[in-house]
């Protein structure tokens, strides 16, 4: 990743929001889990018109909500997970992370965001 501003504030706002110790590696992890074709402990929440996407994203056992640079391949900052979320989780995602429907559930702007 070429993104150290972005990495850095990504690190620092884990830290913030979840108490997450990550590390510039762990960052990357959550992008390659964003990235895969693999539906397996992600949702996808939705599409700014910015190029940025909104995910809930399982890493280590902790449950995150990733803002994610498309066009950088990046992460942008980590927001809180809040009830609702985990609400969405629970429709989509059995308890190892894998996902029960048969396609990733696209959210609609439901003030969920």
């Amino acid at each position: 990743m070429h993104f150290k501003a972005e990495v850095k504030h990504s690190l620092r706002r884990a830290e913030e929001r979840y108490g997450a110790d990550l590390s510039k590696k762990d960052i990357a992890e959550i992008c390659k889990i964003i990235l895969s074709p693999n539906r397996d402990n992600k949702v996808f929440l939705h599409q700014e018109d910015s190029g940025c996407s909104h995910w809930l994203v399982r890493y280590k056992d902790q449950k995150y909500r990733v803002i994610f640079d498309e066009r950088r391949q990046v992460t942008k900052t980590f927001l809180e997970f809040e009830p609702v979320h985990e609400h969405l989780w629970k429709q989509t995602h059995d308890k190892q992370g894998h996902p029960t429907l048969g396609d990733i559930v696209r959210i609609k702007r439901m003030k969920l965001i």
